[in-house]
């Protein structure tokens, strides 16, 4: 299962975490309440194993890097910007946003098998 974590901070001493899933999302101050809000229901985990959670700043690396990361930024955000402006967001935007984000879910597995395999050194 995939979550996606994105972070806000609309005033300068306030945060807001928002989590998604394909069917849910919730929000919390925290990474930690939003995560608790979103699995209120074991239903959320039905089937899974043992949830495992990776967490890592947002930067390039050499699984994901820096042109495709900042393209990832800028359709998120034109993104965002249609859905709270109800606005259509074009065909080929919506193809090449989803791509990315298979190509940074792609480096994350590629990320995660090089972490694995430097414990096991």
């Amino acid at each position: 299962m995939t979550i996606a974590v994105i972070s806000e901070t609309p005033e300068k001493d306030t945060q807001r975490v928002h989590v998604f899933t394909k069917n849910k999302e919730a929000s919390g101050e925290t990474l930690g309440a939003a995560l608790d809000a979103l699995q209120l229901t074991d239903s959320l985990w039905e089937g899974s194993e043992e949830p495992y959670l990776l967490l890592r700043r947002f930067q390039a690396d050499r699984f994901f890097p820096t042109p495709q990361r900042e393209r990832l930024r800028a359709l998120m955000a034109q993104w965002r910007e249609a859905q709270e402006s109800a606005q259509p967001f074009a065909t080929e935007l919506q193809s090449e946003l989803e791509s990315l984000i298979q190509a940074e879910e792609e480096a994350t597995i590629a990320r995660s098998q090089a972490l694995l395999e430097a414990t096991r050194k």
